[in-house]
């Protein structure tokens, strides 16, 4: 079909969008389509079993830990895994955009260096 019509993109297509960029030693900016494994791996926080039982993307564990969609502004406490997440950008009916700070962490080894 991409012969024909072109190139499709499609949920999959992602490979040339940084979903997630560091802000300064303990702050991220993410895609709130960020994968939960991805957003361990790259900032070197460990969620905690019960954070990632249900969901697989950040925006996911946005909406598990507060029960709903947040408004933009809103703080939500991680404290248990060490951080708390504001939400950026967010609309009616997803969340888009949100900042990660590392609280009660040393800066020493805190995630990739760019």
């Amino acid at each position: 079909v991409e012969e024909i019509v072109g190139e499709i993109e499609d949920e999959h297509d992602t490979q040339d969008v940084d979903l997630i960029r560091k802000e300064g030693p303990l702050s991220y900016v993410a895609d709130a389509r960020l994968e939960l494994e991805e957003f361990e791996e790259f900032t070197g926080v460990n969620l905690t079993d019960e954070m990632k039982d249900e969901v697989d993307t950040l925006g996911g564990l946005v909406f598990s830990l507060t029960g709903r969609i947040p408004v933009r502004g809103e703080i939500i406490p991680a404290v248990e895994a060490g951080f708390e997440i504001v939400v950026e950008d967010a609309d009616a009916r997803r969340i888009k955009r949100v900042r990660i700070n590392r609280i009660g962490a040393s800066t020493t080894g805190a995630g990739k260096e760019e």
